[in-house]
């Protein structure tokens, strides 16, 4: 990208400026700069936020590499073969073509390669990142207690009762106290593994848990997300737990993020809930439909 940038405002532009006489019409020149300008610009955008062009990239090699080279070479041939000018040869436009093209290729050649190797460095490091997992994996199993006490402020004997799922009491805010333990036990576990989108790796095994206990969820997500530290996703699905926990019939669970903010939305008929605000950058609106009750748990950039 910088390369081609330098090419297009350091070579070419100067060039340009310097010889619009040769142009019976300018305008032209300046529409094919500008475009070129503004395709370079959109994916070096694209590739600084590490979002890929996806169903936008064949458009956009369309216009640079196809529709743009093509009218200027066809452009360069008619100047030399048809009207014969006297400054411009064929062989001269066949040089100047080639070495264009042999630019653009040289380029294609080391983005391959490039991509090769960042594919295999990738392989390579979640190969490390399971092996160290793994690695871990027994020593948290010997070491049951510590989770337990990271959860904080609770019974442990309600945390014990919920991982075997059959709570000896009958009493609806007994079960649900299990329940909660239970995800936010699931969501503990799911905070140490190596995933590339955390947030929806700890939702996801929020979900699970309400699925266990005969509760039906429906889960979706949108968009990418920022990367978040542990306390703010922790807050983000909070709301989602107790939810859940109390949920009765079917439940609709969704993520949605930009790069200002990350919404966790669940609507289920569940316990009553009130809205809620910390200082951590979390706002939790809730609002009444009936018997349900949509609750959105939203951090934004401050």
């Amino acid at each position: 990208m910088v390369m081609t940038a330098a090419i297009l405002v350091a070579l070419d532009l100067p060039r340009l400026l310097s010889g619009q006489d040769a142009y019976r019409e300018v305008w032209p020149q300046y529409v094919t700069w500008f475009g070129l300008r503004a395709v370079t610009a959109v994916v070096a955008g694209a590739n600084w936020r590490d979002k890929p062009l996806g169903r936008w990239r064949w458009p956009l090699v369309a216009v640079a590499f196809a529709a743009v080279l093509v009218a200027r070479y066809l452009m360069t041939f008619r100047v030399a073969v048809v009207i014969g000018q006297a400054g411009l040869t064929v062989a001269g436009a066949v040089n100047a073509t080639w070495a264009v093209l042999t630019y653009q290729l040289a380029i294609a050649m080391i983005a391959a390669i490039l991509r090769g190797l960042a594919v295999t460095s990738a392989k390579v490091a979640r190969a490390g990142e399971q092996l160290r997992t793994a690695e871990a994996v027994p020593a948290t199993a010997r070491g049951p207690h510590t989770a337990v006490r990271r959860i904080g402020g609770h019974d442990s004997a309600v945390v014990a009762r919920a991982g075997v799922g059959r709570p000896g009491s009958g009493r609806e805010s007994v079960r649900r106290a299990c329940a909660v333990e239970t995800a936010r036990m699931r969501r503990l576990f799911a905070e140490a593994s190596a995933v590339s989108d955390p947030l929806l790796h700890e939702l996801r095994a929020c979900v699970e848990t309400a699925e266990r206990l005969d509760v039906p969820v429906s889960f979706a997500e949108r968009r990418t997300r920022p990367a978040l530290p542990t306390h703010i996703r922790r807050r983000l699905t909070e709301p989602t737990i107790t939810a859940l926990a109390s949920a009765r019939g079917k439940a609709w669970v969704a993520v949605t993020g930009t790069d200002q903010a990350v919404t966790v939305s669940v609507l289920a008929e569940c316990a009553p809930c009130t809205s809620t605000s910390d200082m951590g950058g979390v706002a939790i609106p809730a609002m009444r439909n009936g018997e349900r009750w949509w609750i959105q748990a939203t951090w934004q950039l401050a």
